[in-house]
């Protein structure tokens, strides 16, 4: 027996929720089924991506926050996991194509610009969840194989060179997120069986400090750097104090709120960011809460010999 909730056609909107859960109001008026999500470094535009209603890809979109509006990136891919470049003014993607899988890509924060690839996906491993440092020069992304395996490396932005593995050990890395000065990375890994937060020094990955305890994925930093966000197996939204001099150290992680977001889902999803103010956040809520059915398929081994 197989039995799922098929959630790719769930309308939600996107919300403002301050430091104690309270919504604030809605971020954008468009509702519609949406995931991944980033805050352009001044808090003013989100890029997204928001499932098509005729062809049924994954669309990038930019919201301007403050007139209202909306402008689509993308047309005929499926585009996921934003981030953004240095200066705001381009972003890159994890893009997906049926014969080569997930590449990653830029595109410029203008609706009609052209996708211009940086990293290939190989025949053996899937590049994707891009991060840029705040000068620049490097790129920290994801490196998936086929059977579901991930470690995170390092692409220079300039000059050349080939990518490095950063983090590369049996257990699944993922979700690698610099720090606000450039010297730290986030990220998760189940290296001790649960899924946790930690942080290394960057570039070398010397240094490395786990940050939650019980369980944590989702890592984003507060703007400022000053605070390590990340999300508790029950979906809570966690918050751990962050100092870098004289030396990397964190504070206890301390519960903000619990929030309608469920950690379970695909561990590649951004599921809520964080204002350059710090105090909100902008996350995915349903429209409705009418439960979605449950599907329950029977022999469905028989299907996979068809």
């Amino acid at each position: 027996m197989l039995a799922y909730v098929d959630a790719s056609g769930t309308s939600t909107r996107l919300v403002w929720v301050d430091r104690q859960g309270r919504i604030l109001g809605p971020a954008a008026s468009i509702t519609g089924s949406f995931r991944d999500m980033r805050l352009s470094p001044n808090g003013s535009l989100l890029a997204t991506s928001l499932l098509g209603t005729s062809d049924r890809l994954w669309q990038a979109v930019l919201f301007d926050l403050s007139r209202g509006t909306m402008s689509r990136l993308t047309y005929g891919v499926t585009t996921l996991m934003p981030s953004w470049a240095s200066t705001g003014s381009d972003l890159l993607f994890s893009v997906f194509a049926p014969t080569h899988g997930f590449g990653i890509q830029r595109v410029q924060a203008v609706e009609g610009a052209a996708l211009e690839p940086v990293i290939t996906a190989s025949a053996d491993a899937y590049p994707m969840q891009a991060d840029v440092s705040p000068d620049g020069a490097y790129l920290v992304y994801l490196r998936a194989d086929r059977e579901g395996n991930g470690d995170i490396y390092v692409h220079a932005m300039r000059g050349t060179g080939s990518d490095r593995p950063w983090v590369a050990t049996p257990a699944l890395e993922s979700t690698a997120r610099i720090s606000p000065d450039g010297h730290f990375v986030a990220y998760q890994s189940n290296e001790e069986g649960l899924t946790e937060v930690f942080v290394r020094s960057f570039p070398d990955g010397g240094q490395k400090r786990k940050i939650s305890t019980g369980g944590g994925s989702r890592p984003v930093w507060r703007p400022n750097g000053l605070e390590l966000f990340y999300l508790s197996p029950d979906g809570d939204l966690m918050a751990a104090e962050i100092a870098t001099a004289p030396m990397f150290a964190a504070g206890v992680s301390q519960k903000l709120f619990r929030t309608t977001l469920d950690p379970t889902t695909t561990m590649y999803a951004t599921v809520y960011d964080a204002h350059p103010d710090g105090k909100r956040f902008i996350m995915l809520a349903p429209v409705s809460d009418v439960p979605q059915p449950v599907n329950v398929i029977l022999n469905w081994q028989t299907l996979m010999r068809r």
